[in-house]
């Protein structure tokens, strides 16, 4: 067996004897054998283990600390859970499928994920003019360069390291992440972060989506126009002159900015109740067309993005979450919603082909759907398609407590987009199209939530599985990979060889749809 030496100081960690838990041609998961030590506490320490870590043993990770950057924004610090990602890089670019990822439980390392593709040959490029190669293929009129990685290529002997040039490229429909082979001048990935949905929405703001009655609800961290400090989390705020009515030009806060796309933002002069100020939007809703409100769409966006946030801050806090984050409703396009790398877009109600949409802000579930799309971006980034939509669903579902995604998206047909209760399993139902893909983690994440709550009751189920999502990004970016952080996370005493307290619940979930082995314990 392989011993390890984490840190060349041995009065933080010691000698490490590694155990292979998994390993394929493309990468590993390895488990150290429980040491006593010093436990871990702060950001720079982790980081800094996770360094000394590849320069001690550069022979056991195929590469040298001077091939390793730490992916800042996939940096999990924390006294129970931690993380530290890495990028690898040959030739001074960045190889996109690798990776090295340390998982530590009470400051004391416990998984190693690693994948460096060391015996990669690279490939030589062909000289071609990449960029006109990827507009081509979508007759698009420019591109937006988005730079070069390595990605691995499958062989008979193993994997190249191919050099890919990648771009931002959009037809009239959506816009498209490029990667375009340089040794060959073919396609080697297209990604869209769109939502392709099928179903509609709308609401003063509707508590799902536009089925619902509306109701009254408090605009989080708002930001009045007028000398008036930001709001609280329940939307009440202070103002500077008593004297002065404060206003409020479009729905613009500390966290979220809502930008009207069909040019008729919600404004008011607050009046005058008592002795305090009030602003109060009291949308007009007709049912027999409530998926089609474009005001109520403004109010949707600003409220449930603002709510999902919040949620997720009492498990993480990312610098993403104290940036401003402009949200664009009413795009005159239909059927659709998506993240752009900086935005977050939905569309108004109409026809797409033979399809009759909702408004895409009036539905919640499609919010939060697209904002974990950000959210991962921003943690690190999924490189797994099916994962990342996957990832979307899954806090739709956790918002919403509903297996259906984007419910009466169709509003006519009264159907969602998905329904992650649908059994996928891997790899028997992989399609190639993130979106179907998706739905096998997707719905191992339902049924492990399920199992959970019926467990712990709702409110303790519940907590745990926000743990298991928002803590999970940071640890897995791949769907196969999910499994084996899903039990690090778990871990009470940061050793996860005697079992961790929901084993058995997730091992089931997670085989059942072919992503673990049934584990014989469980049987």
């Amino acid at each position: 067996m392989k011993r390890m030496n984490l840190v060349p100081n041995a009065t933080v960690l010691s000698l490490l004897s590694l155990t292979v838990l998994y390993a394929s041609a493309a990468h590993a998961i390895i488990a150290p054998e429980r040491v006593t030590s010093i436990p871990l506490k702060d950001k720079a320490s982790f980081e800094k283990a996770a360094l000394d870590a590849v320069a001690a043993n550069s022979k056991v990770f195929g590469v040298s600390v001077n091939d390793v950057r730490i992916n800042d924004t996939a940096t999990l610090a924390g006294n129970e859970d931690a993380a530290v990602s890495l990028h690898v890089f040959r030739n001074g670019i960045k190889i996109q499928d690798a990776g090295i990822t340390f998982r530590f439980k009470f400051g004391q390392l416990i998984q190693v994920k690693t994948a460096s593709f060391n015996e990669a040959v690279v490939v030589a490029e062909a000289g071609l003019n990449t960029s006109n190669i990827a507009m081509s293929q979508f007759n698009a009129n420019g591109f937006i360069s988005q730079g070069s990685t390595y990605r691995a290529k499958a062989t008979s002997s193993g994997y190249s390291l191919v050099k890919v040039d990648e771009y931002v490229v959009s037809d009239s429909q959506e816009a498209y992440v490029v990667q375009v082979d340089t040794t060959n001048g073919e396609l080697f990935d297209v990604r869209t972060r769109n939502f392709h949905l099928q179903g509609r929405a709308e609401a003063s703001i509707f508590p799902r989506y536009f089925k619902e009655a509306p109701k009254q609800v408090g605009l989080s961290f708002i930001k009045p126009v007028s000398s008036v400090a930001a709001a609280d989390v329940s939307g009440n705020f202070s103002t500077i002159d008593d004297a002065t009515a404060p206003t409020l030009q479009g729905l613009t806060g500390q966290y979220f900015k809502v930008l009207d796309l069909a040019n008729a933002s919600l404004t008011q002069t607050a009046t005058l109740q008592g002795n305090a100020w009030q602003f109060k939007f009291e949308i007009p809703v007709n049912t027999t067309t409530a998926w089609d409100n474009n005001p109520m769409a403004q109010s949707m966006a600003y409220i449930h993005l603002n709510r999902i946030r919040n949620i997720a801050k009492d498990y993480i806090s990312p610098a993403w979450f104290d940036q401003t984050i402009t949200a664009k409703v009413n795009n005159s396009r239909h059927c659709n919603a998506f993240w752009d790398g900086s935005t977050l877009n939905f569309f108004t109600a109409g026809s797409s082909g033979t399809m009759e949409c909702a408004n895409t802000g009036l539905i919640s579930d499609v919010m939060f759907h697209e904002w974990g799309h950000g959210l991962d971006a921003n943690t690190g980034g999924i490189e797994d398609g099916g994962m990342s939509e996957g990832f979307g669903d899954a806090l739709a579902f956790f918002m919403t407590d509903d297996s259906r995604i984007g419910v009466d998206f169709l509003p006519v047909e009264q159907k969602p987009v998905r329904d992650v209760s649908i059994k996928k399993v891997y790899p028997t139902d992989v399609t190639g199209q993130v979106h179907k893909d998706g739905l096998i983690i997707g719905g191992t994440w339902w049924d492990l939530y399920t199992a959970l709550k019926a467990k712990h009751g709702y409110a303790d189920g519940r907590k745990i599985m926000g743990k298991f999502l928002f803590k999970g990004v940071y640890q897995a970016s791949k769907m196969t990979d999910v499994y084996a952080a899903t039990v690090a996370l778990d871990d009470n005493n940061a050793d996860t060889t005697d079992g961790t307290p929901n084993f058995c619940l997730i091992n089931k979930a997670f085989s059942d749809h072919g992503l673990a082995k049934p584990d014989a314990s469980c049987l």
